[in-house]
């Protein structure tokens, strides 16, 4: 309502000024006024709205601290009623374990005395024993049942060591036996082994006898081949000495092998005389 009397005022100011020019500035000096009117009036109802947020956040906060403070108070008796359930709990169960450990007491109680019977009803049937084993310890020099069956446990342990020594040796005879019968086998394999390789060796001996015999044969031949190629030599070795002393030469030293130029000189020789043959047939001719 104020702010709008205050606008038709500036209204009424602006049609003033517009009559009496003089009037301009008043209305301009009223105008600002009016705004920093407006502007406190903002001012102030933004300063009460904050003012009731603020009072609204610490109703908010109080009611929060309520709230908690109720679920503390409800948690509380939910936790000691809780607390009290279950030692009501514990305490019965302390209760049912004493009575279940009390009826096991009482019929471990009722075993022990039954078997308590049974032994002196059991002592009671060995009582004839005891008096004949006395009557044993009179004839045999010892001094009481008791030191009877201290001697006889003595026997009986004697008995079980040298039981356990038999046994023993026994075992040891078995297992010097099984080893004796694993190296016979590793002996009897060795020997087929070495056997094996001997027969392979006489095999292979036959085999480079064999070979040996076929190259002495071979080596034979070759040198028969040589004896002959020699004698053959030496036939020819004459046979050239004697064609050579024919033609009319003169050999100086038999030992000396010197074919090659006897042969050169035979040819020669032959040569002469093919031609002294043919010029005395051309000769004959003419």
């Amino acid at each position: 309502m104020a702010a709008a009397e205050m606008a038709a005022s500036r209204k009424r100011m602006d049609v003033l000024s517009g009559v009496v020019p003089e009037l301009k500035d008043i209305a301009s000096a009223i105008d600002h006024l009016t705004k920093e009117d407006e502007a406190e009036e903002l001012k102030r109802s933004l300063e009460d709205r904050k003012q009731t947020l603020q009072n609204s956040k610490q109703e908010q906060k109080e009611l929060q601290e309520s709230i908690r403070e109720v679920r503390h108070n409800v948690f509380m008796k939910v936790l000691h009623s809780e607390k009290v359930r279950q030692i009501a709990e514990k305490e019965m169960k302390m209760m049912q374990e004493v009575d279940a450990e009390t009826e096991k007491l009482k019929k471990e109680k009722a075993t022990l005395m039954k078997r308590k019977e049974e032994m002196q009803r059991e002592i009671g049937t060995y009582s004839p024993y005891r008096d004949f084993l006395e009557d044993v310890c009179k004839t045999s020099g010892h001094k009481n049942a008791d030191d009877f069956a201290t001697y006889y446990r003595n026997m009986l342990s004697l008995k079980e060591k040298f039981t356990e020594e038999r046994k023993q040796r026994q075992e040891k005879k078995e297992h010097l036996t099984k080893e004796l019968r694993t190296v016979e086998e590793q002996k009897t394999l060795q020997w087929l082994q070495r056997t094996n390789q001997l027969a392979e060796l006489e095999e292979e001996l036959k085999k480079a006898q064999s070979e040996t015999l076929k190259w002495e044969r071979e080596w034979s031949r070759i040198q028969t081949m040589k004896a002959e190629s020699a004698q053959t030599q030496n036939c020819i070795k004459f046979s050239i000495q004697n064609t050579y002393e024919m033609c009319g030469y003169k050999i100086t030293d038999q030992n000396v092998d010197d074919t090659t130029r006897q042969l050169k000189e035979i040819k020669a020789f032959i040569q002469e005389i093919s031609e002294i043959t043919k010029q005395y047939q051309k000769s004959l001719q003419s």
